[in-house]
Protein backbone atom coordinates (compact mmCIF):
# COMPACT_ATOMS: atom_id res chain seq x y z
CA UNK A 1 0.00 0.00 0.00
CA UNK A 2 1.21 3.60 -0.67
CA UNK A 3 0.39 7.18 0.61
CA UNK A 4 -2.21 7.43 -2.36
CA UNK A 5 -4.34 4.41 -1.01
CA UNK A 6 -6.93 4.80 1.73
CA UNK A 7 -6.41 2.70 4.48
CA UNK A 8 -9.39 0.45 5.51
CA UNK A 9 -10.22 2.46 8.75
CA UNK A 10 -9.99 5.59 6.31
CA UNK A 11 -11.99 4.08 3.53
CA UNK A 12 -14.55 3.18 6.15
CA UNK A 13 -14.90 7.19 7.40
CA UNK A 14 -14.93 8.32 3.84
CA UNK A 15 -17.60 6.34 3.21
CA UNK A 16 -19.57 7.23 5.83
CA UNK A 17 -18.95 10.86 5.47
CA UNK A 18 -19.95 10.57 1.94
CA UNK A 19 -23.04 9.22 3.01
CA UNK A 20 -23.94 12.53 5.07
CA UNK A 21 -23.32 14.91 2.12
CA UNK A 22 -26.70 15.15 1.07
CA UNK A 23 -28.05 15.74 5.01
CA UNK A 24 -24.69 18.70 5.21
CA UNK A 25 -26.12 19.94 1.22
CA UNK A 26 -29.10 20.65 2.66
CA UNK A 27 -28.26 22.43 5.51
CA UNK A 28 -25.73 24.79 4.00
CA UNK A 29 -27.81 27.75 3.69
CA UNK A 30 -29.04 27.10 7.31
CA UNK A 31 -25.49 27.19 8.35
CA UNK A 32 -24.69 30.16 6.44
CA UNK A 33 -27.55 31.97 7.94
CA UNK A 34 -27.35 31.20 11.21
CA UNK A 35 -23.22 31.66 11.17
CA UNK A 36 -22.69 28.32 12.98
CA UNK A 37 -22.79 24.63 11.96
CA UNK A 38 -25.83 22.47 12.85
CA UNK A 39 -25.04 20.51 16.29
CA UNK A 40 -26.42 17.98 14.40
CA UNK A 41 -23.69 17.75 11.54
CA UNK A 42 -21.22 18.49 14.26
CA UNK A 43 -22.47 14.96 16.27
CA UNK A 44 -23.16 13.30 12.79
CA UNK A 45 -19.30 13.90 11.72
CA UNK A 46 -18.27 12.82 15.12
CA UNK A 47 -20.46 9.32 14.64
CA UNK A 48 -18.55 8.80 11.44
CA UNK A 49 -15.26 9.66 12.52
CA UNK A 50 -14.93 12.58 10.47
CA UNK A 51 -12.69 13.70 13.60
CA UNK A 52 -10.78 10.85 14.27
CA UNK A 53 -8.64 10.45 11.23
CA UNK A 54 -5.63 12.64 12.61
CA UNK A 55 -6.00 11.60 16.34
CA UNK A 56 -3.57 8.82 18.07
CA UNK A 57 -4.64 5.70 17.78
CA UNK A 58 -4.36 5.21 21.36
CA UNK A 59 -7.26 7.44 21.91
CA UNK A 60 -9.58 5.69 19.60
CA UNK A 61 -8.00 7.30 16.43
CA UNK A 62 -7.13 6.36 13.32
CA UNK A 63 -3.36 7.67 12.59
CA UNK A 64 -4.18 8.01 8.81
CA UNK A 65 -2.41 9.17 6.31
CA UNK A 66 -2.56 13.74 5.90
CA UNK A 67 -4.22 12.49 1.85
CA UNK A 68 -7.42 10.57 3.52
CA UNK A 69 -8.15 13.53 5.54
CA UNK A 70 -7.41 15.82 2.65
CA UNK A 71 -9.74 13.98 0.68
CA UNK A 72 -12.24 13.62 3.58
CA UNK A 73 -12.13 17.62 3.94
CA UNK A 74 -12.64 18.42 -0.02
CA UNK A 75 -15.65 15.90 0.11
CA UNK A 76 -17.54 17.48 2.96
CA UNK A 77 -16.46 21.31 1.33
CA UNK A 78 -17.82 20.00 -1.90
CA UNK A 79 -21.58 20.59 -0.47
CA UNK A 80 -20.60 23.08 2.74
CA UNK A 81 -17.40 24.98 2.77
CA UNK A 82 -17.63 25.87 6.20
CA UNK A 83 -18.52 22.50 7.26
CA UNK A 84 -15.38 21.35 5.55
CA UNK A 85 -13.42 24.49 7.34
CA UNK A 86 -14.26 23.38 10.67
CA UNK A 87 -13.69 19.38 9.44
CA UNK A 88 -10.06 20.78 8.27
CA UNK A 89 -9.22 23.13 12.06
CA UNK A 90 -10.62 20.35 14.13
CA UNK A 91 -8.32 17.58 12.69
CA UNK A 92 -5.52 19.14 12.21
CA UNK A 93 -5.61 20.57 15.76
CA UNK A 94 -6.09 17.00 17.24
CA UNK A 95 -2.90 16.22 15.23
CA UNK A 96 -1.22 18.97 16.91
CA UNK A 97 -2.30 18.59 20.20
CA UNK A 98 -1.01 14.55 19.45
CA UNK A 99 2.62 16.63 19.17
CA UNK A 100 2.97 17.76 22.77
CA UNK A 101 3.81 15.57 25.78
CA UNK A 102 2.39 12.56 26.97
CA UNK A 103 0.40 14.41 30.06
CA UNK A 104 -0.92 16.37 28.40
CA UNK A 105 -2.52 14.02 25.62
CA UNK A 106 -3.50 12.38 29.02
CA UNK A 107 -5.58 15.31 29.89
CA UNK A 108 -6.97 15.47 26.45
CA UNK A 109 -8.16 12.44 25.52
CA UNK A 110 -7.69 9.93 28.63
CA UNK A 111 -11.25 10.07 30.32
CA UNK A 112 -12.90 10.72 26.29
CA UNK A 113 -11.47 9.61 23.42
CA UNK A 114 -13.96 12.13 21.08
CA UNK A 115 -12.53 15.26 23.12
CA UNK A 116 -12.48 17.74 20.46
CA UNK A 117 -9.26 20.48 20.18
CA UNK A 118 -9.30 23.26 18.06
CA UNK A 119 -6.40 26.09 17.08
CA UNK A 120 -5.29 29.46 16.41
CA UNK A 121 -1.79 29.87 14.90
CA UNK A 122 -1.37 33.34 15.13
CA UNK A 123 1.13 34.10 17.35
CA UNK A 124 -1.19 37.15 19.02
CA UNK A 125 -0.58 36.04 22.90
CA UNK A 126 2.63 36.52 24.76
CA UNK A 127 3.89 34.11 27.65
CA UNK A 128 6.15 34.74 30.87
CA UNK A 129 7.69 32.21 32.24
CA UNK A 130 7.29 31.47 36.24
CA UNK A 131 8.35 29.09 38.46
CA UNK A 132 5.79 26.27 37.53
CA UNK A 133 5.27 27.13 34.48
CA UNK A 134 3.74 29.62 32.20
CA UNK A 135 1.39 33.03 32.62
CA UNK A 136 -0.74 33.64 29.17
CA UNK A 137 -1.88 36.44 28.12
CA UNK A 138 -3.41 37.83 24.86
CA UNK A 139 -6.20 38.25 22.40
CA UNK A 140 -6.75 35.44 19.43
CA UNK A 141 -9.11 36.25 16.60
CA UNK A 142 -11.16 33.39 14.51
CA UNK A 143 -10.65 30.42 16.32
CA UNK A 144 -12.90 27.73 14.27
CA UNK A 145 -14.56 25.28 16.57
CA UNK A 146 -14.21 26.96 19.47
CA UNK A 147 -17.50 26.49 20.32
CA UNK A 148 -17.35 22.27 19.95
CA UNK A 149 -14.44 22.21 21.50
CA UNK A 150 -13.09 21.92 25.10
CA UNK A 151 -9.79 22.09 24.76
CA UNK A 152 -7.20 25.40 22.63
CA UNK A 153 -3.76 25.10 21.05
CA UNK A 154 -2.69 28.61 21.41
CA UNK A 155 0.32 29.86 20.01
CA UNK A 156 1.94 33.01 21.82
CA UNK A 157 5.38 34.66 22.22
CA UNK A 158 7.15 34.00 25.55
CA UNK A 159 9.09 37.52 26.92
CA UNK A 160 11.46 39.03 29.00
CA UNK A 161 10.16 41.20 32.17
CA UNK A 162 10.78 44.20 29.08
CA UNK A 163 8.11 42.87 26.91
CA UNK A 164 10.87 41.35 24.78
CA UNK A 165 10.32 38.47 22.36
CA UNK A 166 12.50 35.83 23.49
CA UNK A 167 10.78 32.55 21.40
CA UNK A 168 7.67 31.30 20.13
CA UNK A 169 5.57 28.58 22.25
CA UNK A 170 2.12 26.66 21.70
CA UNK A 171 -0.01 26.50 24.62
CA UNK A 172 -2.55 23.79 25.55
CA UNK A 173 -5.08 25.18 27.36
CA UNK A 174 -8.40 24.56 28.61
CA UNK A 175 -11.33 26.44 26.24
CA UNK A 176 -14.10 27.13 29.51
CA UNK A 177 -10.87 29.09 31.00
CA UNK A 178 -10.74 31.23 28.13
CA UNK A 179 -12.94 34.10 27.53
CA UNK A 180 -15.09 34.12 24.23
CA UNK A 181 -17.04 36.14 21.92
CA UNK A 182 -18.33 35.66 18.25
CA UNK A 183 -15.70 37.06 15.54
CA UNK A 184 -17.25 39.88 13.98
CA UNK A 185 -18.27 37.54 10.67
CA UNK A 186 -16.80 39.02 7.42
CA UNK A 187 -18.76 37.60 3.45
CA UNK A 188 -17.09 34.00 3.44
CA UNK A 189 -17.20 31.37 5.46
CA UNK A 190 -19.74 32.08 7.65
CA UNK A 191 -21.04 29.14 8.83
CA UNK A 192 -17.72 28.52 10.77
CA UNK A 193 -19.32 30.30 13.92
CA UNK A 194 -15.43 31.69 14.98
CA UNK A 195 -15.24 32.65 17.87
CA UNK A 196 -12.36 35.22 19.49
CA UNK A 197 -10.84 33.80 22.56
CA UNK A 198 -9.06 35.84 25.31
CA UNK A 199 -6.65 34.95 28.45
CA UNK A 200 -5.62 37.57 31.05
CA UNK A 201 -3.21 35.84 33.31
CA UNK A 202 -4.02 32.02 32.76
CA UNK A 203 -1.46 29.88 34.35
CA UNK A 204 0.00 27.22 31.64
CA UNK A 205 1.60 23.86 33.34
CA UNK A 206 4.72 23.21 31.71
CA UNK A 207 3.75 20.56 30.38
CA UNK A 208 1.33 22.24 28.16
CA UNK A 209 3.68 24.59 26.14
CA UNK A 210 5.64 23.59 23.32
CA UNK A 211 8.04 25.12 21.73
CA UNK A 212 7.03 26.14 17.67
CA UNK A 213 11.19 25.09 17.17
CA UNK A 214 10.39 21.54 17.75
CA UNK A 215 7.04 21.41 16.12
CA UNK A 216 8.55 22.64 13.30
CA UNK A 217 11.68 20.68 12.87
CA UNK A 218 10.40 17.23 14.42
CA UNK A 219 11.30 17.54 17.42
CA UNK A 220 7.68 17.96 19.14
CA UNK A 221 8.10 15.36 22.26
CA UNK A 222 4.30 13.71 21.74
CA UNK A 223 6.20 11.99 18.61
CA UNK A 224 8.21 9.64 21.66
CA UNK A 225 4.97 7.81 21.99
CA UNK A 226 3.00 8.48 19.05
CA UNK A 227 5.06 7.01 16.78
CA UNK A 228 3.10 6.34 14.18
CA UNK A 229 4.12 7.26 10.03
CA UNK A 230 1.70 10.16 10.63
CA UNK A 231 3.63 12.05 13.22
CA UNK A 232 6.87 11.83 11.40
CA UNK A 233 4.98 14.08 8.74
CA UNK A 234 5.70 17.73 9.11
CA UNK A 235 3.13 20.05 10.75
CA UNK A 236 3.36 23.03 8.73
CA UNK A 237 2.70 20.96 5.53
CA UNK A 238 -0.17 19.06 6.69
CA UNK A 239 -1.83 22.36 8.64
CA UNK A 240 -1.23 23.91 4.97
CA UNK A 241 -2.71 21.36 3.29
CA UNK A 242 -6.13 21.64 5.55
CA UNK A 243 -6.46 24.94 4.35
CA UNK A 244 -6.26 24.24 0.50
CA UNK A 245 -8.76 21.23 0.66
CA UNK A 246 -12.02 23.35 1.82
CA UNK A 247 -11.13 25.40 -1.70
CA UNK A 248 -10.95 22.46 -3.90
CA UNK A 249 -13.68 21.21 -2.40
CA UNK A 250 -15.76 24.30 -2.87
CA UNK A 251 -14.16 24.70 -6.46
CA UNK A 252 -15.11 21.04 -6.79
CA UNK A 253 -18.75 21.82 -5.69
CA UNK A 254 -19.50 25.22 -8.03
CA UNK A 255 -18.34 22.86 -11.05
CA UNK A 256 -20.94 20.04 -10.58
CA UNK A 257 -23.43 22.61 -9.73
CA UNK A 258 -22.91 24.57 -12.92
CA UNK A 259 -22.88 21.79 -14.92
CA UNK A 260 -25.77 20.09 -13.35
CA UNK A 261 -27.73 23.61 -14.03
CA UNK A 262 -26.49 24.11 -18.06
CA UNK A 263 -27.23 20.56 -18.92
CA UNK A 264 -31.00 21.21 -17.21
CA UNK A 265 -30.90 24.16 -19.11
CA UNK A 266 -30.33 23.07 -22.45
CA UNK A 267 -31.96 20.35 -21.45
CA UNK A 268 -35.33 22.36 -21.15
CA UNK A 269 -34.99 24.35 -24.44
CA UNK A 270 -34.41 21.26 -26.33
CA UNK A 271 -30.60 21.98 -26.88
CA UNK A 272 -31.79 25.02 -28.63
CA UNK A 273 -30.61 28.05 -26.22
CA UNK A 274 -27.67 30.07 -26.47
CA UNK A 275 -26.42 28.42 -24.08
CA UNK A 276 -25.23 25.81 -26.34
CA UNK A 277 -24.47 28.20 -29.63
CA UNK A 278 -22.25 30.43 -27.47
CA UNK A 279 -18.39 29.88 -26.11
CA UNK A 280 -18.25 31.69 -22.75
CA UNK A 281 -19.52 29.12 -20.09
CA UNK A 282 -18.25 26.13 -22.18
CA UNK A 283 -14.45 27.57 -22.01
CA UNK A 284 -14.92 28.85 -18.40
CA UNK A 285 -16.02 24.92 -17.54
CA UNK A 286 -13.00 23.37 -19.67
CA UNK A 287 -10.43 26.25 -17.77
CA UNK A 288 -12.21 25.07 -14.22
CA UNK A 289 -11.79 21.58 -15.00
CA UNK A 290 -8.17 21.97 -15.79
CA UNK A 291 -7.32 23.94 -12.82
CA UNK A 292 -9.31 21.58 -10.27
CA UNK A 293 -7.36 18.60 -11.79
CA UNK A 294 -3.87 20.23 -11.60
CA UNK A 295 -4.56 20.86 -8.26
CA UNK A 296 -5.58 17.79 -7.58
CA UNK A 297 -2.65 15.98 -8.98
CA UNK A 298 0.10 18.34 -7.26
CA UNK A 299 -1.01 18.06 -4.45
CA UNK A 300 -2.11 13.85 -3.89
CA UNK A 301 1.35 13.73 -5.50
CA UNK A 302 3.20 15.40 -2.97
CA UNK A 303 1.11 14.13 0.25
CA UNK A 304 1.61 10.65 -0.80
CA UNK A 305 5.28 11.32 -1.53
CA UNK A 306 5.90 12.52 2.17
CA UNK A 307 4.17 9.98 3.38
CA UNK A 308 5.59 7.16 2.12
CA UNK A 309 9.07 8.57 2.86
CA UNK A 310 7.52 8.58 6.57
CA UNK A 311 6.63 4.99 6.04
CA UNK A 312 9.98 3.89 4.86
CA UNK A 313 11.93 5.69 8.12
CA UNK A 314 13.05 8.63 6.33
CA UNK A 315 12.15 12.43 6.75
CA UNK A 316 10.67 14.21 3.98
CA UNK A 317 13.55 16.30 2.15
CA UNK A 318 13.47 20.04 1.98
CA UNK A 319 13.23 19.79 -1.61
CA UNK A 320 10.19 17.86 -1.29
CA UNK A 321 8.87 20.27 1.61
CA UNK A 322 9.50 23.33 -0.42
CA UNK A 323 7.44 21.80 -3.87
CA UNK A 324 4.63 20.66 -1.44
CA UNK A 325 4.02 24.13 -0.35
CA UNK A 326 4.10 25.42 -3.32
CA UNK A 327 1.79 23.65 -4.98
CA UNK A 328 -0.34 23.76 -2.05
CA UNK A 329 -1.00 27.20 -2.25
CA UNK A 330 -1.05 27.25 -6.16
CA UNK A 331 -3.90 25.13 -6.00
CA UNK A 332 -5.49 27.67 -3.67
CA UNK A 333 -4.73 30.31 -6.06
CA UNK A 334 -6.00 27.82 -9.19
CA UNK A 335 -9.38 26.75 -7.36
CA UNK A 336 -10.01 29.92 -6.53
CA UNK A 337 -10.08 31.63 -9.85
CA UNK A 338 -12.04 28.57 -10.60
CA UNK A 339 -14.87 29.15 -8.69
CA UNK A 340 -14.82 33.06 -9.75
CA UNK A 341 -14.89 31.88 -13.58
CA UNK A 342 -18.02 29.23 -12.47
CA UNK A 343 -19.47 32.33 -10.33
CA UNK A 344 -19.23 35.07 -12.93
CA UNK A 345 -20.98 32.74 -15.52
CA UNK A 346 -24.08 31.62 -13.27
CA UNK A 347 -25.53 34.62 -15.03
CA UNK A 348 -25.91 32.78 -18.25
CA UNK A 349 -28.25 30.39 -15.84
CA UNK A 350 -30.60 32.96 -13.81
CA UNK A 351 -28.60 31.41 -11.09
CA UNK A 352 -30.73 32.85 -7.90
CA UNK A 353 -28.74 34.70 -5.18
CA UNK A 354 -27.51 32.73 -2.15
CA UNK A 355 -27.10 30.10 -4.01
CA UNK A 356 -23.93 27.36 -3.39
CA UNK A 357 -22.01 28.89 -6.06
CA UNK A 358 -22.49 32.16 -4.71
CA UNK A 359 -21.73 30.88 -1.11
CA UNK A 360 -18.26 29.13 -2.65
CA UNK A 361 -17.06 32.39 -4.54
CA UNK A 362 -17.43 33.98 -0.90
CA UNK A 363 -16.01 31.26 1.30
CA UNK A 364 -13.06 30.79 -0.81
CA UNK A 365 -12.15 34.56 -0.93
CA UNK A 366 -12.15 34.50 3.15
CA UNK A 367 -9.96 31.18 2.78
CA UNK A 368 -7.90 32.73 0.56
CA UNK A 369 -6.68 35.25 3.28
CA UNK A 370 -5.62 32.44 5.77
CA UNK A 371 -1.82 33.20 6.33
CA UNK A 372 -1.24 28.87 5.25
CA UNK A 373 -3.03 30.22 1.75
CA UNK A 374 -0.01 33.34 1.36
CA UNK A 375 0.97 32.65 -1.60
CA UNK A 376 4.02 34.95 -2.77
CA UNK A 377 5.84 34.01 1.05
CA UNK A 378 5.39 30.02 -0.74
CA UNK A 379 6.85 30.72 -4.29
CA UNK A 380 9.79 33.60 -2.60
CA UNK A 381 10.80 30.27 0.17
CA UNK A 382 10.66 27.97 -2.97
CA UNK A 383 12.49 30.10 -5.29
CA UNK A 384 15.59 31.13 -3.05
CA UNK A 385 16.15 27.33 -2.54
CA UNK A 386 16.44 26.66 -5.98
CA UNK A 387 18.99 29.51 -5.43
CA UNK A 388 21.02 28.16 -3.18
CA UNK A 389 19.79 30.56 -0.70
CA UNK A 390 18.97 29.85 3.14
CA UNK A 391 15.02 29.61 3.51
CA UNK A 392 13.23 29.31 7.38
CA UNK A 393 9.39 28.96 7.19
CA UNK A 394 7.46 26.98 10.13
CA UNK A 395 5.03 26.20 6.99
CA UNK A 396 6.65 23.82 4.76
Amino acid sequence: MTGSEPAAGAHAVLARVEALLPTLAERAVEVDNQARLAAASIDELDAAGAFALLRPRRYGGLEAAPLDFFRLVVDVSTVCVSTGWVVASLGVAAFHAALFGEQAQEEIWAERVNTRVCAVHAPMGRLRRVADGFVLQGSWRFASGAMVSDWVVLTAMEVDRDGRPLDAFHALVPRRDLRAQVSTAGGGLRGTGCHDLSADGLHVPEHRVVRTFDVAHLRAPGRRVNTAPLYGMPWGMVHAHAATAPVVGAALGSYAEVTAQAREVLRLSLGGSSLAEGAGLRVSLGRAASDVDASLMQVERNLAEAYDRVRAGAEPSTELRLRARRDQVRATERCVEAVDLLFADRRRLAVQRGGPVERAWRDVHAARIHVANHAERAFDHFGSYELGLGVEDDLH
